[in-house]
């Protein structure tokens, strides 16, 4: 099979289908961590890694104004726009979901 961003997978037709639908998303996730990345560029705040089909930052209060422009950057794929969630905590281990 071969994703929409030209992954080549090695499969058999069993697992064809769960490979295309995995390997799209994971491409897709590290596409738009890229792009948040570059709007990241020169600030406080940067990617810090990316777990399952979420895009984890460091971010820095300092770069508040960009909230909007990073959601919509994650969320606006090549497959549409897709719901986006957003959770906020002082680590990792204590995020609460926010409303934006």
């Amino acid at each position: 099979v071969e994703t929409l961003f030209g992954r080549k997978i090695k499969c058999d037709d069993f697992h064809a289908f769960n490979y295309l639908i995995q390997s799209t998303c994971a491409d897709m996730v590290l596409d738009r961590m890229v792009a948040i990345h570059n709007l990241l560029k020169d600030r406080k705040s940067y990617v810090a890694f990316t777990l399952h089909d979420s895009v984890i930052l460091d971010f820095s209060s300092d770069d508040k104004e960009l909230i909007k422009s990073i959601i919509e950057e994650y969320r606006n794929t090549e497959l549409g726009n897709f719901k986006t969630t957003v959770s906020a905590g002082k680590d990792l281990y204590n995020l609460k979901l926010i409303n934006l």
